[in-house]
């Protein structure tokens, strides 16, 4: 069976023979992944600006370190009749997709968008976004709608390449405590979003992935109403191990890493591969919703052998007859 499979039962909860796995911090990993080329300026020796009309600023970091925002380029609603749109169609965004793709062997293919609430973000600046939901509530709507449908035509250009299997997205939504929004806000203004998008990505017969940081128990309710297949998440000794598993386990597939805050940065390996094996029982079925990874390390001063102990738990790990008699969908 190779890797495509093993991934696609697992997602599918069709009994993949082992726990599928994103180290590529280790070299080791069942997927691969395309992007679009996004352009951008660079302003100075710290500064550049995406093609959003976004400035971000490095603070003596390593260069592929993104920085931080500091340029909003519609921190006045006045600038959206104005607002130059990037351009979905460029032919010379998809250059390199035919060969990602040819690169990516018998691994599952994920290629990126960005995230449509990250944009609102960016453009607005958080604070003022949170605001914009109570005071400017069809400026925010026309915004996302025009996002989304930049990411529909990115979507159409991908959909012309055999071999991708799937659309990834990073979009945070939660504090350390809960979720940015209450659920019925999220319900009137980016359900239907996040409903057409997802949509369409089923509709060219791929699965949809989604990252988040943050406590957004609540909302990963009205993720999977929405349609979303995949979810990826870092802290789950925030969100609560046992909560969520109570609560959505065999609903949605789980992308689960051990717990860059908590338990990562203790480099205790006993902790560690405990705290693995317990995100695949309380996160998954044997007939699969799991999928094992870590895409951080030397960014939190977590070198490579700690981050081995949780590989090793993902691909050694083998459910008991008693569990996999029990644990079927």
């Amino acid at each position: 069976m190779d890797r495509y499979e093993v991934v696609e039962r697992a997602i599918r909860f069709k009994n993949p023979p082992r726990i599928p796995y994103s180290f590529p911090l280790l070299g080791e990993s069942d997927f691969a992944t395309v992007c679009y080329d996004s352009p951008e300026e660079r302003l100075s020796e710290t500064e550049t600006k995406d093609e959003w009309g976004c400035v971000w600023k490095r603070w003596g970091v390593k260069e592929e370190i993104m920085g931080e925002p500091v340029g909003h380029p519609l921190d006045d609603w006045d600038k959206l009749k104005e607002y130059r749109w990037p351009n979905p169609d460029d032919p010379q965004r998809y250059a390199k997709v035919k060969e990602q793709i040819a690169k990516a062997g018998d691994r599952f293919v994920l290629a990126g968008i960005d995230g449509i609430l990250r944009r609102a973000r960016l453009a607005r600046g958080f604070s003022n976004l949170m605001m914009d939901l109570y005071l400017h509530p069809e400026e925010v709507k026309e915004f996302l709608n025009k996002t989304l449908d930049f990411f529909l035509a990115v979507l159409r250009q991908y959909s012309k390449f055999e071999g991708i299997h799937g659309i990834s997205m990073p979009e945070d939504w939660g504090t350390q405590t809960q979720p940015f929004v209450r659920t019925q806000m999220f319900r009137e203004i980016f359900s239907p979003i996040y409903q057409k998008l997802f949509d369409t990505v089923h509709s060219y017969g791929w699965i949809m992935r989604m990252h988040s940081d943050g406590k957004i128990n609540d909302l990963i309710a009205e993720f999977i109403a929405c349609g979303l297949d995949v979810i990826e998440l870092e802290q789950p000794r925030a969100l609560g191990i046992e909560e969520i598993g109570r609560r959505y386990r065999g609903k949605i597939c789980f992308e689960g890493s051990v717990d860059i805050q908590a338990t990562l940065p203790t480099k205790n390996k006993e902790l560690i591969c405990e705290e693995a094996r317990l995100l695949i029982e309380k996160w998954s079925l044997p007939s699969g919703g799991f999928i094992g990874v870590c895409y951080h390390g030397p960014d939190l001063g977590i070198p490579e052998e700690v981050i081995r102990y949780a590989l090793d738990t993902f691909k050694n790990y083998q459910w008991s007859h008693a569990e996999s008699l029990s644990g079927k969908v």
